[in-house]
């Protein structure tokens, strides 16, 4: 997974995100549970 520093320098002013890149992004929000899958738990959309 990247780093903060890693996503910011791939979503600047000029460059192109890849698909992967988005996917980095998303899979690396942490929900209001946490960060998805941590506990196993369901999430707020029951989504695990």
């Amino acid at each position: 997974m990247a780093t903060k520093e890693e996503l910011k320098e791939k979503f600047s002013t000029g460059k192109i995100p890849t698909g992967a890149d988005f996917a980095e992004l998303i899979d690396g929000v942490e929900g209001p549970q946490g960060p998805a899958g941590k506990d196993g738990g369901q999430g707020p959309k029951g989504d695990k």
